[in-house]
């Protein structure tokens, strides 16, 4: 059975749309998460949805490493396949014991264009990851 995003939304305001699920996924298999309940939109109201303005794929390893930005975004989703990470939004470089931690199948989403700029990641553990970011605006 197919169902569409409107299924899930409980609420639509200008800025946000409250979802009952956890992890929603687009047509095209864009995973897109929801932290708290609040799925972030950038710009108008519910309706308007986000376009995409590129992709980017990155190793991480034992070194921090940013994200390229692609066409002025104000969004980002980045998925984690392949090991742990942590990161952090301040500019400053993560460490192995320093950073929020997100597990393989993890999904982050940034939602300034000053968190993705500042966005900085390392491997946790012994096993490097690979992320998958969707730039949007």
């Amino acid at each position: 059975m197919s169902r569409k995003l409107a299924d899930f939304i409980t609420e639509a305001k200008p800025g946000r749309l409250i979802a009952t699920q956890s992890v929603l996924y687009a047509e095209d298999g864009t995973a897109i998460s929801v932290v708290g309940g609040v799925l972030q939109t950038s710009g108008g109201g519910a309706g308007e949805g986000l376009d995409t303005v590129g992709f980017e794929s990155l190793m991480v390893s034992t070194s921090a490493v940013g994200l390229t930005a692609v066409g002025s975004p104000t969004t980002a989703i980045i998925t984690i396949t392949g090991g742990d990470i942590r990161f952090r939004s301040d500019g400053n470089d993560p460490t192995g014991a320093i950073g929020h931690v997100v597990f393989d199948g993890g999904i982050i989403t940034l939602t300034s264009a000053a968190d993705i700029a500042s966005f900085r990641a390392i491997r946790d553990g012994g096993t490097d990851a690979t992320l998958s970011i969707s730039y949007l605006v």
